[in-house]
């Protein structure tokens, strides 16, 4: 049997490179394997122009994950969620036309993916309900035929899982699926209340409960391998440790961030339209979130690579006080070493051609 996305579990070991390094350790491993004569590190920052072939190599050795949005339905209006003041509830998913990723827009990206051979992370969700996407298959077939080696995954609400969707998926080449199993807008977190909603999601499939593991008021989680197929079910308690989804949250805001974040070296976001943005907390419907670039105009490398990025690398690398949208995240950067990333700017510096 295979073991899903055996790699993120052994991110610390050196033989694992850090385009599938967890985000956890990203910072911890991007460190270690710095040097400062490396001109895709240089260009990361934008102390380089680099040139196309350069943009690609850098993409791949430090992207680990790509939130793909193949449509802009959701069934849910979480009350931790944007879509509760933004609506996306009223698309029909029916309407695929309307509010799906073109098919030839999808194709672009994947080829563009496979001229590099990227074995990393894809996950078919930003913030959309993938299995609403009429097209899923066939968007899982061809990623599976163009990019064998990809990790692929999505994340899930879980109410419109059925048992022969569950099979079919398990037989898709679909790696892994993330149920989470939400609070209703008004209802509060409870950890007896969650895991009945556990039990019950497993019965409903006629599947067997395995272990839970409880962390209390905080979350519930599962797994369970069906065939190739890992799937995770869990409950968290969002209302209390959510993100503040670049400050469109406001009672999840922090005041005052200082701390790193490893999302804008190792992500790239992109919504149905072929927006990219700069992490998967930014909301595309909000008009004050700008994009970083359409992939219909660009390539994945060309927005990657830009100076725009560049620029948030900089500032969300070191321990100063963070700009919007970042100002307000408590997103975690699991990274103390303040001297380690001073060291590394520093280095970057001395040696950079500014251009």
């Amino acid at each position: 049997m295979k073991i899903s996305r055996p790699y993120e579990l052994l991110s610390r070991d050196k033989n694992i490179p850090l385009n599938k390094t967890a985000g956890r350790f990203y910072f911890e491993k991007f460190i270690h394997t710095f040097h400062k004569d490396d001109k895709y590190f240089s260009a990361l920052f934008g102390y380089n122009n680099p040139s196309p072939e350069d943009k690609q190599h850098i993409f791949k050795k430090f992207v680990c994950i790509i939130n793909l949005e193949t449509n802009a339905y959701c069934n849910r209006t979480c009350g931790y969620c944007p879509l509760s003041f933004f609506d996306r509830k009223s698309k029909n998913p029916k309407h695929f036309k309307e509010i799906s990723i073109t098919d030839g827009l999808f194709s672009k990206i994947i080829d563009e993916l496979a001229q590099i051979h990227y074995a990393s992370t894809i996950s078919l969700n930003l913030y959309n309900e993938p299995l609403s996407d009429i097209h899923l298959f066939k968007r899982i077939a061809e990623i599976k035929s163009k990019l064998p080696d990809v990790f692929l995954r999505f994340n899930s609400n879980g109410d419109l899982l059925d048992k022969p969707t569950l099979e079919r998926l398990a037989d898709s080449g679909l790696d892994s699926i993330n149920i989470t199993l939400h609070t209703l807008k008004n209802e509060v977190y409870n950890d007896k209340k969650s895991q009945t909603k556990i039990e019950r999601f497993y019965h409903r499939l006629a599947l067997p409960l395995p272990e839970l593991q409880i962390n209390e008021n905080k979350n519930i989680t599962s797994s369970l391998q069906i065939g190739n197929l890992l799937m995770l079910v869990n409950t968290s308690n969002w209302g209390a440790f959510g993100n503040d989804r670049g400050g469109g949250i406001k009672e999840l805001s922090i005041q005052g961030r200082t701390q790193p974040c490893p999302k804008v070296f190792r992500e790239m976001n992109i919504d149905y339209l072929g927006n990219v943005f700069l992490c998967c907390n930014i909301f595309p419907d909000d008009p004050k979130n700008k994009p970083l670039g359409n992939l219909n105009e660009h390539s994945l490398f060309e927005i990657f690579a830009s100076k725009k990025l560049a620029k948030f690398r900089q500032h969300l690398f070191d321990f100063s006080e963070k700009m919007s949208p970042c100002a307000t995240c408590n997103e975690e950067s699991f990274d103390d070493g303040r001297s380690n990333h001073d060291n590394v700017l520093e280095k970057i510096k001395q040696g950079a051609s500014f251009e």
